[in-house]
C-alpha cells in the first residue's frame, strides 16, 4: 500500500514540475537579450584581388568569382 502511495506522490510531483513552461529567469524577469556582432564583409569594404571583387562566405572563407564563373578561394 505504501509503495503505491509513494508512486502516486512521485507521479504528482513530476506532473506539477513539468507543467511549468516558464523558466525561473523568465518568471523573475531576468531574461537577457541576445546580441549579435555584425561583421563587415569583404564585399562591403570594397576589397579586390587581381581586379576581382572579394566576397566572404558564411563560414568566413574569402573568395572571388573567376572568369569561368566559379569561386576561387584566397
Amino acid at each position: 500500500m505504501q509503495k503505491n502511495l509513494k508512486r502516486i506522490l512521485l507521479l504528482i510531483l513530476l506532473i506539477t514540475t513539468m507543467g511549468s513552461t516558464q523558466s525561473f529567469a523568465q518568471k523573475k524577469g531576468k531574461t537577457k537579450a541576445k546580441t549579435q556582432k555584425v561583421k563587415r564583409s569583404a564585399a562591403e569594404s570594397g576589397d579586390y584581388y587581381n581586379g576581382h571583387k572579394i566576397y566572404t562566405g558564411p563560414r568566413g572563407g574569402r573568395y572571388y568569382i573567376n572568369s569561368n564563373g566559379q569561386k576561387t578561394y584566397i
